[in-house]
């Protein structure tokens, strides 16, 4: 990946804070929270296939089980622990746990997932082929369809 601002230009304060939140990120251990994960699958698990909803259901669910002083368990702590305790054998494999756990839940109707990009402030080169040249209109605009 291209760096926009070359690393000796990052402010001290900016890195030092991006490296420790990748080791909190990376630092996470199921084995030592795998009661506590546990107890939150078994909970997830007990909410009706019906009635689960993910931005209400599992919020609470964590907020009753939460981390050692450090916030709730994040979705990617969740996947981890549940690999682990699948792994060791404490935990049957459920695809319907694994469903509700996961980062996306559902894809958009039409299959298609917006991904945004962010990318250095640059002007168009206007060299796509695709992209119309109009002279009344604006660059990628078409004269004779609307602008919506």
């Amino acid at each position: 990946m291209k760096r926009i601002i070359p690393q000796e230009q990052i402010p001290t304060e900016v890195l030092e804070t991006a490296q420790a939140w990748q080791k909190r990120r990376n630092s996470f251990d199921p084995a030592q929270h795998s009661g506590e994960l546990y107890a939150i699958f078994q909970a997830i698990g007990q909410v009706p296939e019906g009635e689960w909803n993910p931005t209400h259901d599992l919020r609470p669910i964590l907020a009753r089980f939460p981390k050692e002083g450090k916030g709730l368990y994040s979705k990617a702590d969740l996947i981890k622990g549940y690999h682990h305790l699948v792994a060791e054998g404490d935990l049957e494999p459920d695809p319907l746990l694994m469903q509700r756990i996961r980062m996306k839940p559902m894809r958009t109707a039409s299959g298609v997932a917006p991904v945004t990009v962010l990318t250095a402030p640059a002007g168009c080169p206007g060299k796509c082929i695709f992209c119309p040249d109009d002279w009344r209109m604006p660059k990628s605009y078409i004269y004779d369809e609307p602008g919506c």
